[in-house]
């Protein structure tokens, strides 16, 4: 990274090698100094919200490496993001339905960890299966799109051609993020 944010969306249909391709981008990042967090989204429609950011932050904590110290002490100046990794939060339920109040709040703990983050290390994000993402990892997204400027982040968002019919709620995400320069 070259000190600004990017974001890339890799599409295809399934099969065709998406997965591969961010297991090897991640790979050389790591290699890189980057410190790499990744998620996926899952075949649930809208029941758990940010699946793929806590999958990402589950990951980052519990998987040995350089990773876990920095994360850890990010998430826990940040409780709200608490509310995502039930197993850590013994208050937090899965599922919750976050507000428009609470999102915002959200949305602003995610901005200022991985602002935190990408101060030590260039931050990759890698967020798979978005054809599946509830709309709270969609406004995120395009939320994370529209605010980061200065910082060391990268977004990588995979998600299936094949699966997006012409009225998917993804669409207007990826057209969004197309018109980002």
């Amino acid at each position: 990274s070259d000190g600004r944010p990017s974001h890339a969306l890799i599409s295809g249909d399934a099969g065709v090698g998406k997965t591969r391709l961010v297991t090897e981008l991640a790979a050389r990042a790591a290699d890189r100094g980057f410190l790499v967090l990744s998620g996926r989204c899952a075949e649930l429609g809208d029941s758990i919200p940010y699946l793929p950011l806590a999958d990402a932050l589950r990951e980052g904590t519990t998987t040995p490496g350089a990773t876990t110290e920095p994360l850890a002490a990010a998430l826990a100046a940040r409780p709200v993001l608490g509310r995502l990794l039930p197993d850590r939060d013994a208050v937090a339920q899965p599922g919750i339905e976050v507000s428009g109040l609470a999102q915002q709040q959200l949305f602003g703990a995610v901005l200022g960890l991985l602002a935190e983050l990408a101060d030590g290390h260039p931050v990759l994000l890698i967020l798979e299966d978005l054809h599946w993402a509830d709309r709270s990892t969609r406004d995120l997204i395009t939320f994370l799109s529209r605010v980061l400027h200065r910082e060391r982040v990268a977004v990588v968002a995979t998600y299936r051609t094949d699966d997006l019919h012409r009225r998917h709620p993804l669409r207007p995400v990826v057209a969004e993020l197309l018109r980002l320069p």
